[in-house]
């Protein structure tokens, strides 16, 4: 590829630094949905995870009050779901993902052709480094396999539920479309303006309702403050 760009968008996405990274690659942090549209050819998905209602205990759907995520009628979406439809909502494939065997199920599920390496279900007393050279060769791969992006759509409608009726009651009547139930429903004419609404706005909600946000920014905080001091 021309370009490499990584994007740190786990917890207060301060998980790399820069000087970590190969001479030439980008880092951005946060504001992974901007970049789909500005020529990026295929995604890499690296350390997903299992969807809510999958038997991990660290499974979950983008946050841990979600009790449920619901994407075109299926219950228990994950992550892996939502960013295949909204790449491919822009004709840009998942062409690797790495992370356990439920993320690869549900990517596989789809139809799609993605390479994938489990790396923590199967792996048992495997080194990091035979990992390391497992994932460097599955992402050869995917650069030659040409998989083809997941078509979605329109309109595209994301349901979910909170696990707590306090969220619940105090969410704002502008990030949804309508309730179903317990529901709240996001229905826009493409999965790419649903992931922005739901990522951006939901989860913005969700970050100042959590109990302990404050210990979060405190944690940015430091973060910024270690990698400026690594520069």
């Amino acid at each position: 590829p021309d370009e490499i760009v990584v994007v740190d968008w786990h917890l207060t996405n301060h998980n790399l630094h820069q000087n970590e990274l190969p001479s030439g690659v980008a880092l951005i942090r946060g504001g992974e949905d901007k970049l789909l549209g500005v020529g990026i050819e295929n995604v890499f998905l690296v350390g997903f995870h299992g969807a809510v209602g999958t038997p991990p205990k660290y499974a979950h759907s983008f946050s841990y009050v979600i009790k449920d995520l619901v994407v075109n009628g299926k219950k228990s979406a994950g992550e892996s779901t939502v960013w295949a439809y909204t790449a491919g909502s822009v004709g840009v494939p998942i062409a690797l993902l790495t992370g356990d065997r439920f993320a690869i199920e549900e990517v596989i599920s789809l139809g799609l052709e993605t390479v994938c390496v489990d790396t923590k279900s199967e792996w048992g007393a495997v080194s990091p480094a035979s990992k390391h050279k497992g994932i460097e060769l599955a992402a050869e791969q995917a650069l030659t396999k040409n998989v083809k992006p997941l078509s979605s759509p329109s309109p595209f409608v994301v349901k979910f539920s909170f696990k707590s009726l306090k969220m619940a009651l105090h969410f704002p009547s502008k990030y949804f479309d309508r309730r179903e139930g317990e529901y709240f429903v996001i229905e826009k004419p493409t999965a790419y303006e649903a992931y922005d609404i739901f990522h951006n706005k939901v989860g913005l909600y969700i970050r100042s309702m959590m109990l302990g946000h404050k210990l979060l920014s405190i944690f940015e905080r430091k973060c910024k403050t270690q990698e400026k001091a690594l520069t």
